[in-house]
């Protein structure tokens, strides 16, 4: 059993970043990690290819927060 395995499921987040319009947003949504280490996500802002965003989760049990970690977005095909 690999660490993915143990960090599947469903995970609230906030992300940021600058958008196809190049204007910051900051917006909150869930993170979907699968058991095979697949995250995925869905964003109201479109983002240009190879974009940066930063997710940060948001924990309920921890009063000061997590710290932001910068990913780079990759292209979803349905």
């Amino acid at each position: 059993m690999g660490d993915t395995e143990t960090l599947s499921g469903n995970y609230r987040i906030e992300v940021s970043g600058w958008g196809l319009n190049d204007a910051f947003f900051v917006e909150k949504t869930d993170l979907h990690w699968t058991e095979r280490g697949e995250r995925k996500l869905m964003l109201h802002h479109a983002l240009p290819e190879g974009a940066v965003i930063f997710v940060r989760l948001i924990a309920p049990e921890t009063s000061y927060g997590s710290v932001p970690v910068a990913y780079q977005a990759g292209v979803f095909s349905p």
